[in-house]
């Protein structure tokens, strides 16, 4: 940003047939709308690392819930179910 800024400074200044203005001016937008561009890509990016450390921690889970949920421990957790909604009325 700061060279952009610079660069527009410098164009600026030498005139070319504008005025110094006018050059700086539209450097200046130039220079902002690099600045917005930036700010949307670095938005994107954060949003992309988000979607992908939610996809990972939701792998993870489920690998450690495969390897941790064996047939005995299925077997162990519906049972418990059924035992405690015996007595519940319906």
């Amino acid at each position: 940003m700061a060279e952009l800024r610079a660069y527009a400074e410098k164009e600026g200044c030498r005139g070319g047939g504008a005025p110094e203005g006018r050059n700086a001016e539209r450097y200046t937008k130039i220079a902002a709308a690099a600045k917005a561009e930036i700010e949307a890509a670095e938005r994107a990016a954060r949003l992309e690392l988000k979607a992908l450390a939610a996809n990972l921690a939701v792998d993870g889970a489920e690998s450690l819930l495969a390897k941790q949920l064996t047939p005995k421990a299925q077997e162990s957790l519906i049972s418990n179910f059924v035992k405690s909604l015996e007595g519940r009325p319906n």
